[in-house]
């Protein structure tokens, strides 16, 4: 009985680790394809600003 009960505890502490591995997963990408879009925005008014300054 005692193992059927340490069975089902480390089964439930595998699925929480899962849980939460998949959580900061999809964190870490969130924070990736934000950073790349912000990385973009920042080259694209790099380039505007050359533009502008390549005019005056």
């Amino acid at each position: 009985m005692a193992k059927e009960h340490t069975f089902i505890a480390n089964m439930h502490l595998s699925v929480l680790e899962n849980q939460l591995l998949s959580s900061i997963f999809a964190d870490y990408i969130s924070i990736l394809s934000k950073l790349r879009r912000n990385t973009a925005d920042i080259q694209g008014i790099w380039m505007d600003y050359q533009n502008i300054t390549l005019f005056l």
